[in-house]
């Protein structure tokens, strides 16, 4: 007897745990979610009004059973948390701060277009549509977070200009299509986009389009490597600052692999300081687009050159710069790392080429003065350089455009461990 109280027992206790904790929310919603409740099911669209707030406490799961919506009007704090299925947050106004959480599985991820959303240390991953948006008079930041493998944009930037996108990693996004940049500015100018991760999508790593308006961000110190291309301008006016833009192409495609790709009348970035290496074009300049991509005969200091061109072809041919415009362009005061001064001028494709071509002026030429694999600037190059190179990838952040260049010892557009064992290789070598 004894023994069929203690499994009936064991089967209320069982049923009990398959049922509590759950809650179903639809509709006005404000106070705490906590653990205890989770998961909450939205069996229909929810709304923080505005005026009120909703908190999201860590373990939470929200599950929409539906293509419902978490809609923001009043103040979201979401922490610790996740949210699958369903059709994601949109932010109409007022305020959603989310932190180290989760948003997967949705048909869009977070849109944003009014108020203000904070974005720190989230992952958001196979969104169906755009992982993160912006749009109109919706300002914020995207901080230490991940996006990857959404069918469109990883994060689209539209007519927002007070936005920070920042120390984020986006790979396998634009799986739908390979015309949705990972990282999309549309007709704004946010304050910057740096210190992002940029590898390995199906698309433009980064796209600046002015469609509607101007698109003058600065994009500054991001690695940009391994997408369809590297980055796109389209009518923009970028600052494009201190990149490290290399390996950008997909196999056997030739219409693909431009590290820089500038279009249309009004494309005319100033670009200084990157090491654009390893693509089939270093930059292509297309359809009446511009560039300065270096120029010392201004009173201006930040377009002064200074970009590292290296190992930029297609089927054995070096094409650093593809002048394809009748416009003239300045690349002054550049560094031709895999060219000397005679045979320059055989990597850019220009007037010399093509007689609708405009010329690209090079000269005068920039000199690296540096040891290459010197890293820790002791001008010797022995095992305390390969000690630097490890603390510098266990760091896990990018690196100067010219130390990346001298860290990729065994030159395969990647910094890892298998470069530590190159160096250490021409160390032991050298020394016997």
């Amino acid at each position: 007897m004894h023994h069929n109280r203690h499994f009936l027992l064991l089967i209320f206790i069982f049923f009990t745990s398959l049922t509590q904790g759950q809650t179903m929310v639809s509709g006005n919603v404000s106070g705490e979610w906590d653990f205890r409740n989770s998961p909450y099911h939205l069996t229909g669209d929810v709304l923080v009004p505005t005026g009120d707030t909703l908190i999201v406490s860590s373990g939470v799961v929200i599950r929409a059973l539906g293509g419902y919506e978490l809609r923001v009007a009043g103040l979201l704090n979401m922490s610790d948390a996740r949210l699958t299925q369903g059709d994601g947050i949109f932010v109409e106004s007022g305020t959603a701060i989310l932190s180290n959480s989760r948003i997967d599985s949705t048909t869009n991820g977070i849109k944003a277009f009014g108020g203000h959303l904070q974005i720190t240390g989230a992952i958001v991953e196979n969104v169906a549509q755009t992982g993160i948006e912006f749009h109109s008079a919706a300002q914020g930041f995207v901080m230490n977070s991940t996006v990857q493998y959404c069918g469109r944009y990883g994060i689209r930037v539209t007519s927002s200009n007070n936005v920070l996108i920042r120390h984020n990693t986006l790979t396998g996004n634009s799986t739908s299509n390979t015309t949705y940049p990972a990282i999309f500015i549309d007709s704004c100018s946010p304050d910057t986009v740096m210190d992002n991760m940029v590898v390995d999508n199906h698309a433009q790593g980064m796209g600046v389009w002015a469609l509607t308006g101007a698109a003058a961000p600065t994009i500054r110190h991001n690695l940009v490597r391994g997408n369809f291309t590297g980055i796109t301008i389209v009518n923009g006016t970028p600052i494009i600052r201190d990149n490290i833009v290399v390996g950008n192409f997909v196999t056997g495609n030739p219409n693909s692999g431009a590290g820089l790709y500038i279009g249309y009348p009004n494309g005319n970035p100033i670009c200084t300081g990157n090491l654009i290496a390893g693509n089939y074009y270093g930059i292509s300049i297309i359809s009446s687009g511009s560039a300065n991509l270096g120029d010392v005969g201004n009173a201006a200091q930040n377009d002064d050159g200074l970009n590292l061109f290296a190992g930029n072809s297609l089927n054995g041919i070096t094409w650093n710069i593809w002048n394809d415009t009748p416009n003239a362009i300045n690349a002054q005061n550049n560094i031709w790392l895999d060219a000397n001064l005679s045979n320059i001028d055989q990597t850019i494709y220009d007037d010399n080429e093509s007689s609708t071509s405009g010329v690209v002026t090079y000269q005068p030429i920039a000199t690296l003065n540096a040891t290459v694999s010197d890293l820790n600037h002791d001008e010797l190059v022995n095992v305390a350089d390969a000690v630097a190179l490890v603390e510098m990838i266990l760091e896990n952040q990018i690196p100067e455009p010219v130390v990346y260049y001298f860290s990729d010892v065994n030159q395969d557009l990647v910094v890892n461990i298998m470069d530590v064992f190159a160096l250490i290789d021409h160390v032991l070598a050298r020394d016997i």
